[in-house]
């Protein structure tokens, strides 16, 4: 059996193989095959334009119903929506992810073909490539990771996958700032285009005001902070008002049910939505709200933010990360904070530092979102920033450009 094939049984097994080893033999193996096979830098050939045929070669969690599957599947539809030459791989998480979005229905191949590689996979997920091809896809051909990241600093087992990549492609500038403190080539800023391929029934004719807020329990409830939210909701509204909270949310854990119910008591006008939504069924329900609220602590990049901002809601957010390149005082109420260091560990690493939201600012921003203080020019200004940065023909128009730029540096290497 070769290291890429025992690897793989390694990983298929390793739940049954965890409740019969003692731990710290379990452990003891776990460490060996913790990298998988990890390509190695300095055994990539260098790249040469004329070995393939001109053309990206798009690796992402194409399938997977998480954040950063729709981030994907966003990347993937500005290049479809450009004249590159590409094909779409996907690359499937683990099974306890549900995988079954239909990705635009853009077709998907299982070979690359191209001269250029874009993979949209974080390296803590790199190993679920490396299992199913051998390190000479990497080979001749330029690699550009797109890597999503949401707090400080970049954590420490990123760094030797870093070196694989001829450059990376973000989709914000929060993003490229954290890296560029460890990644010293090219750092491009391409934002996610939102999807205006899916419609939705856009719906505000509600008797009373609605505020939503979203999470999901594999993207951590701290990070996400609904807690916030529904107390700082619950600080300023009585349920006497005319208003009431939605709290919608995925792949829901038991610990997190018990943290909302707790919390929320017997609150008739807060409502958890606990169900799996279609992409459009989704959009229906932010395109209902009045007001999104989301005191996250940081960002990778928000796409619930910039999905209500395309649907005509208003939002209120943490003023820090990500969301920062499109979410400000001019399109949204956005709330004050201080930097605090992380409660919880990322990647097997702590020291890491996120934002607290100032709670009474919170309570402030809610109630002007409810009183429609400076609505109606908040809402144009999101038009306009989903209609010009934050759109699917942005994002292809800043592809093809590096696309021709790489192709062209080739060529002037050469001559």
């Amino acid at each position: 059996m070769n290291k890429q094939s025992s690897y793989r049984f390694v990983r298929k097994f390793s739940p049954l193989v965890k409740k019969l080893l003692p731990r710290s033999l379990f452990l003891k193996l776990k460490n060996k095959f913790k990298k998988g096979i990890t390509y190695k830098a300095e055994n990539k050939l260098p790249f040469d334009k004329n070995k393939y045929p001109n053309g990206i070669n798009y690796f992402g969690h194409l399938k997977a119903n998480i954040g950063l599957g729709q981030g994907s599947r966003l990347y993937g539809l500005a290049l479809h929506s450009s004249d590159i030459p590409s094909v779409f791989i996907d690359v499937a998480l683990p099974k306890k992810i549900k995988q079954d979005d239909p990705f635009y229905n853009i077709e998907l191949s299982n070979e690359p073909k191209y001269n250029i590689n874009v993979f949209h996979i974080n390296p803590e997920n790199f190993y679920l490539l490396e299992m199913k091809y051998s390190k000479d896809i990497l080979d001749y051909r330029y690699n550009i990771g797109v890597l999503l990241w949401e707090l400080d600093k970049i954590p420490d087992n990123w760094l030797t996958y870093l070196d694989l990549f001829d450059e990376l492609w973000v989709p914000s500038n929060f993003i490229k700032n954290v890296l560029s403190s460890v990644y010293k080539k090219n750092i491009f800023v391409i934002p996610y285009g939102m999807d205006k391929k899916i419609e939705s029934a856009s719906n505000k004719e509600n008797d009373e005001y609605i505020f939503l807020t979203m999470f999901d329990s594999k993207s951590n409830i701290d990070r996400k902070n609904p807690l916030m939210a529904i107390k700082a909701y619950m600080g300023e509204f009585s349920e006497n008002e005319k208003c009431k909270l939605l709290v919608k949310t995925n792949n829901l854990t038991k610990q997190d049910y018990k943290k909302l119910t707790k919390l929320i008591g017997d609150r008739k006008d807060i409502e958890i939505i606990n169900k799996s939504l279609s992409r459009s069924d989704l959009y229906d329900l932010i395109s209902s709200a009045d007001c999104l609220i989301s005191l996250h602590r940081a960002e990778g990049f928000g796409l619930p933010l910039a999905e209500a901002m395309m649907l005509n809601t208003l939002v209120v957010a943490t003023n820090y990360s990500s969301t920062t390149d499109f979410v400000n005082e001019k399109s949204a109420y956005v709330v004050d904070y201080k930097l605090i260091e992380s409660n919880i560990s990322y990647q097997d690493q702590k020291g890491f530092k996120w934002a607290d939201p100032d709670f009474e600012d919170a309570k402030r921003k809610l109630r002007d979102a409810f009183n429609h203080v400076d609505a109606a020019s908040k809402l144009e200004q999101s038009k306009a920033i989903i209609q010009n940065y934050l759109s699917i023909s942005n994002s292809a128009l800043l592809m093809k450009k590096r696309y021709d730029e790489i192709l062209n540096l080739q060529d002037k290497s050469k001559s």
